[in-house]
């Protein structure tokens, strides 16, 4: 088990709970009854880790100075799920990012396009300066 799938048990027991709370340590202990002593101390870590991630966050808090975890209103908005929230998230984070990047892109390409504009000009006018000395060596030659 990683975080991530700890981070969405704990979101989903705290959502469906009828008042929206969770006792931490009867979860923990419901979590780790049928494990060896190691085993059960790595699931409480995960579980604590996952914790933190979801009080960072903000989708449940934890009572300061009570064992209960209740949900917070992030929490209520995402419906309990903690995968369509990651993925929201980094949906918007990747917006975020290229907001920030397309001025810079689309200015690169106006100063691109400039640079083009202004050497076909140069060409077409070198180009009839040439055709216009051309036509005036014809005609002395005549």
């Amino acid at each position: 088990m990683d975080i991530y799938d700890a981070s969405d048990k704990i979101l989903r027991r705290v959502h469906y709970d009828n008042e929206g709370k969770l006792v931490w340590s009867d979860f923990i202990t419901e979590q780790t009854t049928g494990y060896n002593e190691d085993k059960a101390n790595e699931l409480k870590g995960i579980y604590a880790k996952a914790l933190l991630i979801l009080t960072d966050e903000g989708l449940c808090r934890k009572s300061p100075g009570s064992d209960v975890v209740e949900l917070a209103h992030k929490g209520i908005e995402c419906k309990g799920d903690f995968k369509k929230y990651l993925r929201k998230k980094k949906t918007t984070v990747i917006l975020d990012r290229m907001r920030r990047i397309a001025p810079i892109i689309s200015a690169i390409i106006v100063i691109i396009t400039f640079i083009i504009t202004m050497m076909k000009k140069n060409a077409s006018k070198e180009r009839a300066a040439a055709q216009k000395t051309q036509s005036g060596a014809k005609t002395k030659r005549r």
